[in-house]
């Protein structure tokens, strides 16, 4: 979105510190934290008052994503399932 000044010039929007921030903490792992993060970005980049709302989305998906996957892996370990032991039966005859 361009916004312009009192002159008639485009503003540059500056990027969020909570979507950057939320970003990278989703990309390295603290998905809980880069969630808190990325809520605080949502509401400076979905107003138009900062810029990097795909960052916030971004962080958010990745987050989700992570959270999904942790406990998709958390539950196999509690069940029992072994893909290693599995993978090993399906290849030795």
């Amino acid at each position: 979105m361009t916004y312009l000044d009192q002159h008639g010039r485009p503003r540059v929007v500056p990027c969020s510190g909570y979507a950057t921030t939320g970003f990278v903490l989703a990309a390295v792992g603290l998905w809980p934290l880069a969630l808190a993060f990325c809520g605080l970005a949502w509401g400076e980049t979905s107003t138009g008052e900062r810029g990097g709302h795909g960052l916030t989305v971004a962080g958010i998906v990745l987050s989700v994503l992570g959270i999904i996957g942790t406990i998709f892996a958390i539950i196999l370990a509690a069940s029992g399932v072994s893909l290693i032991g599995a993978l090993m039966d399906a290849i030795t005859p």
